[in-house]
């Protein structure tokens, strides 16, 4: 019971003194700060756009494309939206309107248009770069020319010029029949936002244990700490405490990520439903809760063989950096969730806890391969508690010196 209560006391002091840091108190408040401010801008910006009409504007043109006695082929369809194209006779002509503004920009429509589609745009040199024009063809300039080239063709079939696909996916079972989609988008892009936010907090707290350790380490605290505890103690209550910190973290991110989600979806019409199912709430809190345990074990690891801070924030690099890898490889996870790069990354204890849950989202991690993920992971946990309490026996008192790597396997070697 003594030793429960030596854990308890250590991981409450880490909690209250992790929570209490300027710096973490700070980095958990970006999230639902950002939150609220893309709110509010999105606020300012649709009551602007509702109380101020959309300015009309007027471009210039010459069609070169006449020949010397007949008519261009572009006479019509002069008001697209907000911009309305106004025909001059010649470059000439079109250059002094532009020079008087009575227009913002002009276009020289080529000779030979049809053939090359060489539209020469003239600017005014304090004007910047005009946005009405560009190959897209949902441009005012694009539309423009589109409508007069296709003037002869039906609505449908000129419609079909702007949107050639409206694409629909219809997904089918093994015997042929229409099946639901494994793939929730709103699920997917939910869960994608967690992985990155758990990735974020458990090496925001990780590196907390670090730097807890490896100052009290260097600066001989350490010596009063092992004096009246034990080091499996003073190891499982950091645990415990920047786990709760963590675990306090994330809560508030993704409580403010979901709720601006929703607040978002009565203001714009997104493409999926804000809904997160409890499954995946599960999922993701067991993913964090071991991802958090294995990489702050490591980290722990780190802190008791180094001798400074410093030198233990160098190599850190060495578990980090695996961690971020299916962040790196993000678009093929997507395009393939079930290929073998996803199912390695999945089952591997450094990149689980991301790729596993980018699969998850994606419907494509089934629930023995969801348990067989999740039970490597909690392996890979034990192994590494295992060894960091090997090290923190030997090594927690070891003063400006790191031991060498012959010493650290013949530690961990040894019964």
């Amino acid at each position: 019971m003594a030793r429960r209560n030596r854990t308890l006391l250590v991981a409450r002091r880490e909690f209250r003194t992790t929570v209490a840091r300027p710096g973490f108190i700070i980095f958990t408040a970006l999230v639902p700060f950002a939150a609220l401010l893309g709110l509010i801008a999105l606020t300012v910006v649709q009551a602007i756009r509702q109380d101020r009409p959309p300015e009309q504007r007027v471009v210039g043109y010459v069609d070169l494309t006449a020949g010397p006695d007949g008519e261009g082929l572009f006479t019509g369809f002069r008001d697209q939206g907000a911009t309305t194209f106004e025909p001059f006779s010649s470059q000439r002509e079109g250059v002094e309107a532009l020079l008087a503004d009575d227009i913002g920009v002009l276009y020289i429509i080529a000779p030979d248009y049809l053939e090359t589609g060489n539209v020469l745009q003239v600017t005014r040199e304090s004007q910047g770069i005009p946005i009405d024009g560009g190959p897209a063809t949902g441009t005012p300039l694009a539309r423009f020319l589109l409508d007069n080239i296709l003037a002869d063709i039906d609505s449908n079939r000129s419609e079909r010029v702007f949107t050639p696909v409206v694409l629909s996916t219809l997904q089918i079972d093994e015997t042929g029949a229409p099946a639901e989609p494994a793939t929730d988008f709103g699920t997917l892009v939910i869960l994608g936002a967690f992985a990155l936010l758990l990735l974020t907090s458990v090496f925001t707290t990780a590196g907390y244990l670090l730097q807890g350790l490896s100052q009290e380490k260097e600066y001989r605290i350490m010596e009063v700490l092992l004096s009246s505890l034990r080091p499996e103690n003073l190891m499982a209550g950091k645990l415990i405490g920047l786990g709760a910190a963590g675990l306090t973290q994330m809560a508030v991110w993704t409580a403010s990520a979901i709720g601006a989600l929703a607040v978002l979806g009565t203001r714009v019409d997104l493409p999926f439903e804000v809904a997160v199912p409890p499954a995946a709430i599960v999922v993701g809190l067991l993913y964090f809760l071991l991802g958090y345990a294995f990489f702050a074990t490591l980290m722990g690891a780190l802190g008791a063989v180094t001798p400074t801070e410093r030198e233990a924030n160098q190599i850190t690099v060495i578990v980090v950096l695996p961690a971020i890898v299916p962040l790196w490889l993000i678009m093929p996870l997507l395009g393939n969730p079930n290929g073998a790069l996803a199912r390695i990354l999945s089952y591997l204890p450094w990149t689980s806890p991301t790729a596993a849950l980018i699969r998850y989202g994606s419907g494509a991690m089934s629930l023995p391969e969801l348990a067989l993920s999740l039970g490597i992971l909690a392996m890979a946990v034990a192994i590494a508690i295992f060894v960091t309490l090997r090290l923190f026996r030997a090594y927690l008192l070891m003063f400006g010196q790191r031991p060498s790597i012959r010493q650290i396997v013949a530690t961990l070697r040894a019964a």
